[in-house]
């Protein structure tokens, strides 16, 4: 009962993962990619920034949610997330 009870379920997983994947397939197949400009920047100092992520002042360099900073201050330039603060610690503690 137990070996029948387990393939019960191995066979409901397996037809849930083959809807899961045919509707993402359809939603992929139906849909145009949307892709950046091409002179869009996508390095940040030594860090290659792919699409959807992206920065600078054009919003058609990266799709909404995926906006990142390129802080020029820096040497060499370091990529930070939009509104999150980071703090180093300058005791020298971990």
């Amino acid at each position: 009962m137990a070996v029948a009870g387990v393939m019960l379920l191995f066979h409901q997983l397996l037809l849930l993962f083959l809807l899961l994947f045919l509707s993402l397939f359809m939603a992929t197949a139906t849909s145009s990619p949307i892709m950046p400009k091409p002179d869009c920047p996508d390095k940040c100092g030594n860090i290659t920034v792919p699409y959807p992520f992206g920065f600078g002042d054009d919003a058609s360099c990266y799709r909404e949610g995926f906006q990142l900073l390129c802080n020029h201050t820096f040497t060499p330039p370091k990529l930070f997330l939009p509104n999150i603060s980071i703090f180093e610690d300058t005791n020298g503690r971990s």
